[in-house]
Parts: structure tokens; sequence; C-alpha cells
């Protein structure tokens, strides 16, 4: 799946050491709403090797021409009776050389949703600190639906979790008033 400046793809063995490096990154890690222990490699492979045998097709690689793979972007809590699901992405800011890398993945995957898999409903959440992840929600279109207070405890604390969500309608009503994919 193309985008204006990215590629997303799904996951390969070559991108084991990325994956690495962001699980076991405490930048990274502190900024998401779950928690993650460190990995080692070995244990990363196993991981691999699992998400290859289950058949899931829920992850990918966020690529750009200057940088590489610079992150990824994930299909979450795909319900297909309701036609909803979640995104996630997470990327290596140490690796991106080029803005707007992330708002162009986070929109493929907002086409790929709506368009390709037929959601009618599209969430996103961001721990209330993550400025970052917030304006680039809100610069995709998403809007803030609601908070889940002290959901998240990061740093010795709690912290609210900011719920933003699409609806196919403002999908189509987005994408024509900003000309994203002319």
């Amino acid at each position: 799946m193309k985008g204006r400046k990215v590629e997303i793809r799904g996951l390969r063995k070559e991108d084991l050491p990325l994956l690495l490096d962001m699980i076991n990154d405490p930048v990274i890690n502190n900024m998401t709403v779950g928690e993650s222990k460190k990995v080692s490699m070995q244990e990363q492979e196993a991981w691999f090797e699992r998400y290859l045998q289950s058949g899931a097709n829920n992850r990918f690689i966020i690529e750009n021409k200057d940088d590489g793979a610079v992150g990824t972007i994930i299909i979450t809590d795909i319900d297909e009776l309701n036609r909803s699901c979640g995104l996630a992405i997470k990327l290596s800011e140490g690796r991106i050389s080029s803005p707007g890398v992330g708002i162009d993945a986070f929109m493929v995957m907002l086409r790929y949703c709506f368009e390709d898999l037929k959601m009618h409903r599209v969430t996103a959440n961001a721990i209330d600190y993550n400025k970052a992840s917030l304006n680039l929600q809100s610069r995709c279109g998403m809007k803030k639906e609601g908070v889940l207070r002290q959901a998240a405890f990061k740093n010795g604390e709690f912290h609210d979790v900011i719920i933003t969500s699409m609806l196919e309608t403002e999908y189509r009503q987005f994408i024509e008033i900003e000309k994203y994919w002319d």
C-alpha cells in the first residue's frame, strides 16, 4: 500500500532488528499505552515465527524511500460484525529524516480500513501526554471520543488514555475536503 511518502508492507524476517530496537526502546515504550518488557533477539524471532504461523495479517512495516523501515502500524480489535477496528502506530523517530511520515502512514491505513476492509468505524488511542500522537490523529481527521480516566500507569503515576475515532462518512468528507489522495 502506497501513500505520498510511505509504503506500507507486511512484516519480513529482516525487520526483526527494527522490531527489537523499538520494543526495547524506553522512549517508545513510555509513549505507548501498553507496557512492553525487554526481549532478546531469540525471543523476537520466536514471536515472529508464532505470528507467521497464526496467519494474522494485521501488522505492517512503514517504509519511506529516504530512510527505509521506520516504524510499524497495526490494525487492532478487528470486529467484522460491527465493522470496526483500531489503529496503533509506532515510529522510530531517530530513523526518520523527513516530516509527515506518520501522517501519511496513518492516512494509508485509514484508506485500507475504510476502502478495502469496508470498516464503518476506526478508533485510536494515546496516553494523555503523547501530544505527537494526539496531533497526528487530529491531523488525520480523527475526533476525540472520550477519555479512559487514569487507565495507564507510567512513570509511577496514572494517566488518562484519550480515545479518538472516525466513521466511514467522516473519512469520505475528510479526504474530499483535504484532497488527500489527489
